[in-house]
């Protein structure tokens, strides 16, 4: 993901000629809009979750609604942070773009970068 100098100035990664493929106990990491950069881990593929989707937009009623076919992360997306890259925490290879936080927060969701 890239590091830091000693000057403090900030250090890219070299872009990824490849992706990676989630694993359950792969080492994740993503920058958001809304937490920035997070750490996680992948806890589940082609897994569901339930998502709160709030009255608003045009909805009249809060609704949950199923996501299926994802790949399971510990909690490191946030609501802003939908559409990020996931990628492998040891190689930046892409992994998922970022969908959505699960209805108790414990729970990140991500679509896989060859499907997505």
């Amino acid at each position: 993901m890239g590091g830091v100098n000693p000057d403090d100035s900030y250090v890219s990664a070299p872009p990824a000629k490849t992706i990676a493929i989630a694993k359950t106990g792969m080492s994740v990491a993503k920058s958001g809009r809304t937490n920035g950069l997070t750490c996680g881990v992948v806890e589940g593929v082609n897994g569901s979750i339930n998502v709160d989707l709030p009255a608003d937009c045009g909805s009249q009623q809060h609704q949950t609604v199923l996501f299926r076919g994802q790949g399971i992360m510990n909690g490191i997306v946030k609501p802003g942070d939908s559409g990020s890259l996931v990628v492998d925490a040891g190689t930046a290879r892409p992994v998922a773009l970022a969908a959505a936080l699960s209805s108790g927060g414990d729970f990140s969701s991500g679509n896989d970068v060859i499907n997505a």
